[in-house]
């Protein structure tokens, strides 16, 4: 229900950057990463300061292991609003992992070594 109604909102408005954030949001938990990816680019397309997709984005790349540009994208996000907790969080586990620290693990939303997947409703502006 929810992934047709934010498709049909993005039918009315290609433009719509938090209804293509939020339908990321609803393919990654379907397991549909690929979608989901395409999904929060395209939100960041139209608005690249849409911060909710731009975490979303991250922490679906660093659950796929693309450390790197999930890195570049919080980052990007923590330069914005540096009081993002969460993304504060997940850009040190990050920075752990690439830099092969065995206590990456102990950083919170890990669990051995690996990101733990996001538990935040939708996004809203």
């Amino acid at each position: 229900a929810a992934e047709n109604a934010l498709r049909g909102a993005i039918r009315l408005n290609e433009d719509f950057a938090l209804a293509w954030s939020n339908l990321g949001v609803v393919l990654e938990r379907r397991g549909n990463r690929s979608e989901a990816e395409a999904a929060f680019l395209e939100a960041l397309r139209i608005d690249p300061g849409l911060a909710n997709a731009r975490f979303n984005l991250a922490h679906l790349l660093a659950v796929g292991g693309d450390y790197a540009a999930a890195r570049a994208h919080l980052r990007r996000l923590v330069l914005v609003e540096p009081e993002r907790a969460d993304a504060g969080t997940l850009l040190l586990h990050i920075e752990r992992q690439l830099a092969g620290r065995r206590d990456a693990r102990s950083c919170p939303g890990v669990a051995g070594g690996r990101v733990l997947p996001a538990r935040s409703s939708l996004s809203s502006p």
